[in-house]
């Protein structure tokens, strides 16, 4: 992962669950799973799952969260 990672120049973190830990801590039932957190480090959309096209619509919730707007369910 850290490969890609580093050819995309990315500059956001990147996390991954080698020992799944996470994933029993917050439940999670499969992946991939997806949390956008705001300013205060708090979840405010999560999915799991993956349907195509998510990406456009995860890249204008992020957009959102970035601006300080709320996302509404």
């Amino acid at each position: 992962v850290k490969p890609l990672v580093n050819s995309r120049n990315w500059e956001f973190e990147f996390y991954r669950d080698s020992n799944q830990d996470f994933k029993r801590a917050m439940n999670i039932g499969f992946c991939p799973y997806i949390a956008i957190l705001d300013s205060k480090k708090e979840i405010v959309w999560e999915k799991m799952g993956y349907t195509e096209g998510d990406e456009k619509m995860i890249f204008d919730l992020v957009k959102k969260v970035a601006k300080g707007e709320k996302i509404s369910e």
